[in-house]
């Protein structure tokens, strides 16, 4: 149910994607996480429906690819990816998040302590936005974050 790629042994660039295909010739998908540039309004442009009566996002990747300008990156092991298109999808998802953050005491994607931990803000702007929610399980745990770690730079 995803759009299958293919790298080229030499380059390491992606040489060959197909929405869907009733047989997959690698294990490579795009996950649907997508960066565009400019370019990418005039080139869905041209785009005709598929046979399925949709513009495909892989017929957009392709025109990338025919231009020698699509680029992607492979996900490290252990990453998990979900896409969900059902109700149990979602479930799974949402399933997976609670039982990592429950194990491992971390929030999952916290954009205040991303930005923290990368250098981005420091402690007094974590604490600041941990304050406007500190009645909150949320707003706790930034400020747990930022008072149990050394200034970072």
């Amino acid at each position: 149910s995803y759009a299958v790629i293919d790298f080229d042994a030499s380059t390491k660039k992606v040489s060959y994607i197909e929405e869907k295909p009733e047989e997959a010739r690698t294990n490579y998908v795009a996950t649907g996480l997508y960066v565009y540039d400019e370019k990418v309004v005039e080139y869905a442009k041209t785009l005709k429906p598929s046979a399925r009566g949709e513009l495909e996002i892989t017929d957009l990747n392709q025109i990338y690819l025919d231009h020698k300008q699509l680029y992607t990156t492979t996900l490290p092991e252990g990453f998990a990816w979900f896409s969900p298109r059902t109700v149990d999808d979602l479930f799974h998802a949402g399933e997976f998040v609670r039982v990592v953050q429950q194990s491992t005491g971390t929030k999952i994607a916290s954009i205040e302590e991303i930005a923290y931990r990368k250098g981005w803000i420091g402690r007094a702007q974590l604490l600041s936005l941990a304050s406007k929610i500190q009645k909150t399980e949320y707003g706790k745990y930034l400020e747990g974050i930022a008072l149990s770690t050394d200034e970072l730079k």
